[in-house]
């Protein structure tokens, strides 16, 4: 039995040598990609450092100063959707308000829609979430104080109805923070002549052909449909006309 037990031990620790040794070398190997493209962005090569940037990107390794450089090839391309795509990455990991005016400044210009709103729900949802751990510890220190007042007042036999009544309140702002504060999805129209549909399929009704840029709220997906916001109204697109910002 001790034989065993020392077996499985040396077998567990021989597999972690071996997840450590392939997981070392794969980020040893994207370092020095990245090492690469940035060499090649300082020389001016931008359309191969790109390359090796969104290869980078698509295996979910980024850094915000390389989404940085990817917006300005891309902006310098005149890919106005992929550019504003990274610049919004690098907003969403650095909150740059230098950034955000950027955002804004190419949106106006192309009449954009999705940016323009300073007190839109994004933001507000953005300030929560940047505040979560915060605003949270807040709500359970007042609740909990607001507990301690009902304690006293039931011990000095008093009916604690205001007490109770922000106890309630409080406990609804605390399970909202908790479950709904998450910025809502949203996402950028990837090309020119894009198709917004009223249903789920090629054969519902089209309700506009959106050129590359708007932003807009995903509400949801249905198959390779994402179910989006458009003037106000629920509408379709598919998913590959659409980059959506959740992956920052």
């Amino acid at each position: 039995m001790k034989n065993m037990q020392t077996t499985s031990l040396k077998f567990i620790l021989l597999l972690l040598l071996v997840f450590r040794f392939a997981f070392g070398a794969a980020a040893q190997n994207n370092d020095n990609k990245l090492k690469k493209a940035d060499s090649l962005f300082t020389a001016k090569l931008y359309t191969q450092s790109f390359d090796l940037y969104h290869e980078l990107f698509s295996n979910k390794m980024y850094t915000p100063s390389m989404l940085l450089k990817m917006a300005f090839i891309q902006e310098g391309l005149g890919h106005l959707s992929t550019s504003l795509y990274y610049l919004s990455g690098y907003s969403k990991l650095t909150h740059d308000a230098q950034t955000d005016e950027k955002i804004a400044e190419l949106a106006t210009k192309n009449n954009l829609e999705g940016y323009n709103d300073p007190y839109s729900k994004e933001l507000i949802m953005r300030f929560f979430q940047e505040q979560r751990v915060l605003l949270t510890w807040a709500l359970i220190a007042f609740n909990c104080m607001v507990l301690g007042v009902i304690v006293f007042q039931k011990a000095k036999k008093q009916r604690p109805v205001f007490a109770g009544f922000f106890l309630l309140f409080f406990l609804g702002i605390l399970f909202w923070q908790v479950n709904f504060s998450a910025p809502p999805s949203t996402g950028i129209i990837a090309a020119s002549n894009t198709y917004i549909m009223e249903g789920p399929s090629s054969g519902s009704s089209v309700i506009s052909i959106a050129n590359e840029g708007h932003k807009l709220a995903i509400e949801g997906k249905y198959d390779v449909w994402f179910k989006v916001k458009w003037n106000g109204k629920d509408a379709f697109i598919k998913e590959n006309s659409l980059l959506p910002l959740n992956l920052f």
